[in-house]
């Protein structure tokens, strides 16, 4: 069915939130004393298994207990030079995909200094799946989403990635990019080496942990990372997430080409949910990481976090449904109080039907969206987005194609990834 829909697309909180920099006081606070050193590695093990979720994401885990904040790991290559180059318009039809397949026109790599003083950074963001192959006991086609990019034209300024295995496969990722691209690129990773966990998909998913992998001719990192745990649903509460795939990483960069600062998270919220309001701790998880991005230390004049929320932003699969209570609260352009852009969102907020554009770009199942990339800047507007588009499993298997003569029948991931060009 995921493919099926595929072909057919083809063919067709301001400066700073009330108790942000501070959790004192807060019942769910993280008590943890802040990022290590960047290079180092967070600590910490992770009790108990887990089973797989429905559309390919694992669920359950171990009984949170709070524990600190860590550093996290940095790694990649050298700078190969300035970014130049003017941001370049949007892309996409219908309910933000693109039709005709993988062709069309592309959206660039990094941008340049804008009209009116403003830059632009082309991001994108996914679940990789633990870059699945087609021989996995849960099978992908990984290299298709880095094809896509490839016929695009596109050279991500910033990668937000879920579901990386450990620091070995985000080398091989951060390879793959520049093999494919041409820019180098390096990566901030939450946990290098994280616990194993029982994955029905077996070995090749048994450590999972998130990174950030960005450009080195553009961003530079300042000062460490910082990883923190998120919350899950257990008996009635939010407690802390023992699992490594469920750490947040987010890291301060200087961007060379707008001579500014701007801090770049990486989500995977937890899947184990409970009848409610907020099934998976959502609410709390979003309200925290606006927190986090308010933090003394990582000041920047744009603030974005992307990843797998395992919570839709709608209540049901109707496009006359209601939003979710931590969608709700995230998005700005809706009256959200934590005043973040939804870039998909952006794009179909001059839609008729606004719930059936969203629903047209679901991320997992065909139905649901879960992947997002979400701004905000340290004063009014908000960020503009253009460029916006989640990518298919068809787009990706015809560039794959186009450039190799040959394709795996499987998709890129169980996740469509989302791509965004952001401006501030």
């Amino acid at each position: 069915m995921r493919r099926l829909l595929d072909s057919v697309l083809v063919a067709s909180l301001w400066a700073c939130l009330p108790g942000c920099g501070s959790t004192s006081g807060d019942p769910l606070a993280d008590p943890g004393s802040g990022g290590a050193a960047a290079g180092g590695s967070s600590a910490g093990g992770v009790a108990g298994s887990a089973g797989e979720g429905a559309g390919g994401n694992e669920a359950g885990g171990a009984a949170g207990n709070p524990s600190g904040e860590t550093g996290g790991a940095a790694t990649g290559g050298a700078a190969t030079g300035g970014a130049a180059g003017s941001p370049s318009g949007g892309a996409g039809g219908t309910g933000g995909t693109a039709t005709g397949g993988a062709a069309g026109s592309a959206v660039g790599g990094s941008g340049g200094t804008a009209g009116g003083g403003l830059t632009s950074l082309l991001v994108y963001d996914a679940n990789v799946e633990n870059l699945e192959t087609p021989n996995d006991a849960c099978p992908g086609d990984w290299k298709d989403l880095f094809a896509f990019m490839k016929v695009q034209g596109d050279s991500p300024d910033v990668f937000l990635v879920q579901q990386i295995s450990d620091q070995a496969e985000l080398d091989v990722l951060i390879a793959h990019l520049k093999n494919t691209l041409g820019p180098s690129y390096a990566g901030v990773i939450a946990e290098a080496n994280p616990t194993p966990f029982n994955s029905p998909c077996g070995q090749a998913k048994a450590k999972q942990t998130n990174a950030i992998v960005y450009r080195v001719d553009r961003l530079k990192p300042v000062g460490s990372p910082h990883v923190w745990k998120t919350f899950k649903r257990l008996n009635g509460e939010c407690v802390r997430d023992g699992l490594s795939r469920t750490r947040s990483v987010m890291q301060r960069f200087f961007d060379k080409g707008a001579n500014k600062h701007v801090t770049f998270a990486s989500i995977h919220w937890s899947t184990n949910q409970e009848p409610g309001p907020d099934p998976a701790c959502a609410l709390a998880n979003a309200k925290e990481t606006a927190q986090k991005l308010s933090m003394s230390g990582f000041e920047a004049e744009l603030f974005v976090f992307g990843g797998d929320t395992n919570e839709p932003d709608l209540d049901t699969t109707s496009p006359s449904s209601g939003y979710r209570a931590w969608y709700a609260a995230a998005n700005a352009d809706n009256g959200g109080t934590l005043g973040f852009r939804d870039a998909v969102y952006d794009l179909c907020a001059g839609k008729s039907n606004v719930k059936a554009c969203l629903l047209d770009n679901w991320t997992i199942g065909g139905e649901r969206r879960i992947d997002f990339i979400f701004s905000r800047r340290s004063a009014p507007p908000l960020p503009g987005v253009s460029s916006t588009h989640t990518v298919t499993f068809a787009e990706g298997d015809a560039a794959d194609q186009k450039l190799t003569g040959t394709d795996s029948p499987a998709g890129y991931s169980d996740h469509r990834a989302v791509r965004a060009r952001l401006s501030y």
